[in-house]
Order: structure tokens, then C-alpha cells, then sequence
């Protein structure tokens, strides 16, 4: 009988033991924090502003950015394939680098800023899949802004690949992420991005049939299924479109840091690149 009571109070131990790691291995799971991480291939390109190095007061590249409020004439991208953007040459057309409280942005005016390169895309609609990942601030609610755009020559085709704030804004249909240029053009509108003077993250997921858009992290709608045109681009531009017709679409507001990649991002690639895109704001 000893034995037997023996017996069963080492079952006993032994359960609780089982028990206890598994209620430990699970709360490790459930508090586990992502962290901060981009993928290491792919990247057509990395505008982050708080590498000073990367920008230039003027398009000539002579006069460092060092300062806050200091135009930006030529910004390069912070990674491998080091993408140009160029202002206008023309005064007061330069997008301003900011910092403040340990943060930095590049901000447009709305007006007439723009920085672009006018002899070559980045890349992203022409790779079939693709990832695009901006950290941003609207200062105003105006229809048909762009942070980004590629295009060609061809007018309003150069709307293609690209954020837009929608032509009626409203909180729950203030944008439209277009992905093709020629015909049928497709849209896909989501919600709460374009809102004066909040922070946001944007991660738009492209698998070349489908859209998805996470704003700060969650998904804003059931993906979009779309159908791609066939068109070429030749032209991107960063805080509006450069189009081949004269509305440039300017953006104002902030630009926190925006990448794009050459292939579609997983929901865990996602998760960590919004830690990342959040970092920037202080978040």
C-alpha cells in the first residue's frame, strides 16, 4: 500500500510538473514581443531620413543636410541599390528635413515640393510581387495626395503603383492604393490613413494578384483581387507623382521613412516591420 501511495504522489509531481511547463511554454508564446526587423534581399529602396548622409541640401550633392529645416535637394537611398530622388531647381520647391524631440522627417508642402527621378522607376510595380512600407503624417485631409508614385509618360497612367488619398476624403474611405496603370485600372480603397496630423503605418502587400492593407500593423480589409495591366514606367517620385499631366497630386505632410521590396511580405514580416515603422515615431 506504501508503494502504491508512493506511486501515485510521484504521478501527482510529475503531472504538475508537465503542467507547469506547459503553462510556461504558453505564456512565452502568448508575451512574447516582436521586435524591430526588415527582410535582408530584396529591397528596391530605403528613403530614411534619419540618415543624414543619405540627403543633400542641393541636386548637385554639395551642401549637407545638418540641420532642421534644411531643404533636401537629393536624397539616396539608404541600401544597396542607392535609388535617386532629385527636387525641381526652382525656389521653394524642396521638401524640408525636421527634427524634433528625437525624431526626424522630410516634410512637403502640398504645394509645389517634390523629389523624383525622372529616367528610371524603382523597380516596384515591375517586380510582379512587391511590398511597400511607409511610415507617415498628413497635415490636412486634401483630395489626391501621394507619399510615392511611379510612372511613364503616358498621363495619368503614371498613377500606378502608389498611395492616394481618395478625391472625398471620409474615415472610412479616404484611400486608394493603385496598382496598375493601364487598362482596367484597379483600385483598392481602405480606411484611416489620411488623417490630419495622426501618425500612421501603412504596409501595403502586393502578391500580383491581390492587395492587402495593414494600417499600423492590422489588416484594413479582406484582400483585393486585381487584375494587372501591361504597362512600362520609367519615373517615381516621393511626396507626389510626377505625372505626365500637370496634376502632381503633392503630398503634405511627413515622411517618417518609406521602403519598398521586391516581393510580398508574410503576416509575420509584417508585424515586424510595423515595430520597425513605428520606431520612427516614437512609438
Amino acid at each position: 500500500m506504501k508503494r502504491f501511495i508512493a506511486s501515485l504522489a510521484l504521478a501527482s509531481i510529475l503531472t504538475a510538473q508537465a503542467a507547469h511547463a506547459q503553462n510556461t511554454s504558453l505564456r512565452a508564446i502568448l508575451t512574447a514581443k516582436t521586435t524591430c526587423s526588415w527582410p535582408s534581399t530584396g529591397s528596391l529602396f530605403d528613403f530614411d531620413p534619419s540618415v543624414l548622409s543619405t540627403m543633400k541640401q542641393d541636386t548637385a550633392g554639395t551642401t549637407a543636410v545638418a540641420a532642421n529645416n534644411d531643404p533636401i535637394g537629393k536624397w539616396v537611398s539608404n541600401d544597396a541599390g542607392a535609388f535617386t530622388v532629385l527636387a525641381n531647381d526652382g525656389a521653394g520647391t524642396f521638401p524640408l528635413w525636421k527634427t524634433s524631440n528625437g525624431l526626424t522627417w522630410a516634410e512637403g508642402d502640398g504645394t509645389n515640393d517634390i523629389l523624383y527621378n525622372s529616367a528610371a522607376a524603382a523597380g516596384v510595380y515591375a517586380a510582379g510581387a512587391a511590398t511597400l512600407a511607409i511610415s507617415m503624417r498628413v497635415n490636412s485631409n486634401a483630395a489626391y495626395m501621394q507619399p510615392f508614385g511611379e510612372g511613364n509618360s503616358s498621363g495619368n497612367t503614371s498613377d500606378i503603383y502608389t498611395l492616394i488619398s481618395s478625391d472625398t476624403p471620409t474615415p472610412d474611405n479616404d484611400t486608394t492604393m493603385k496598382a496598375s496603370g493601364s487598362f482596367p485600372v484597379n483600385a483598392v480603397t481602405f480606411s484611416n490613413v489620411f488623417t490630419a496630423g495622426v501618425d500612421k503605418t501603412v504596409i501595403a502587400v502586393d502578391t500580383g494578384t491581390e492587395i492587402r492593407v495593414y494600417v499600423d500593423g492590422y489588416a484594413d480589409r479582406s484582400p483585393t483581387t486585381y487584375t494587372r495591366g501591361t504597362a512600362t514606367f520609367d519615373r517615381a517620385a516621393l511626396f507626389g507623382s510626377r505625372r505626365a499631366s500637370p496634376s502632381q497630386n503633392y503630398f503634405n505632410g511627413r515622411i517618417y521613412r518609406i521602403r519598398a521590396f521586391n516581393f510580398a511580405f508574410s503576416p509575420a514580416q509584417v508585424k515586424a516591420a510595423t515595430v520597425c515603422l513605428k520606431a520612427t515615431q516614437g512609438r
